[in-house]
C-alpha cells in the first residue's frame, strides 16, 4: 500500500500498483462484501495474501483489517469498510471514481464512491503488517 497526492483531491490511499483506493458510503456489512459478480468488473476488490493484520497503518488514523470474499480471497478493509480499485483509473494519481453512484443489487440502496483521503503529512508507503502471530484471524475459514 501507499499514498499518492492528487491536485484537487489531496493525499490519498493508494494499492500496491498506485492506483486510487475506495470505499463506499453504504451500509458495511462483513458477512458479505456489496460488490461482488459483474460488479467487481467496474470495482475490483483489494486482495491480500494475510489473514489477519496490524490493526493500524502507522501515520494516518487507518484501521484495517481483512474480511473474506466468495472464491476464497482475502479483501482488506479501511474503518470496517471494503477497499476497491476503480476500472477506470488506469495510471496512479486517476481517481475517476469519485463521486461515482451505484446501487447494491436489485432493492439495494444507492451508494456513492469516494477516496481513502489520508493526512498531508501522511508517509509515501504503507506496507501491511501481518498481524500477530498466534493472534485469532479476522475471519474463520
Amino acid at each position: 500500500m501507499g499514498t499518492l497526492v492528487i491536485p484537487g483531491v489531496g493525499r490519498v490511499l493508494t494499492d500496491a500498483s498506485r492506483h486510487t483506493v475506495y470505499v463506499h458510503d453504504g451500509p458495511k456489512d462483513p458477512r458479505k462484501p456489496h460488490c461482488i459478480g459483474v460488479c467487481t468488473n467496474v470495482w475490483h476488490p483489494v486482495v491480500v495474501a494475510a489473514r489477519t493484520l496490524a490493526p493500524d497503518l502507522p501515520g494516518t488514523g487507518l484501521k484495517v483489517s481483512v474480511l473474506p470474499r466468495p472464491g476464497g480471497l482475502d479483501q482488506l478493509t479501511i474503518g470496517g469498510r471494503r477497499a476497491y480499485t476503480f476500472v477506470d483509473d488506469k495510471v496512479p494519481g486517476d481517481a475517476h471514481g469519485i463521486n461515482f453512484i451505484t446501487g447494491i443489487g436489485p432493492n439495494g440502496p444507492m451508494v456513492t464512491w469516494g477516496v481513502v483521503q489520508l493526512p498531508a503529512k501522511a508517509p509515501d508507503s504503507l506496507p501491511l503488517r501481518p498481524g500477530t502471530p498466534g493472534a485469532t484471524p479476522t475471519h474463520p475459514r
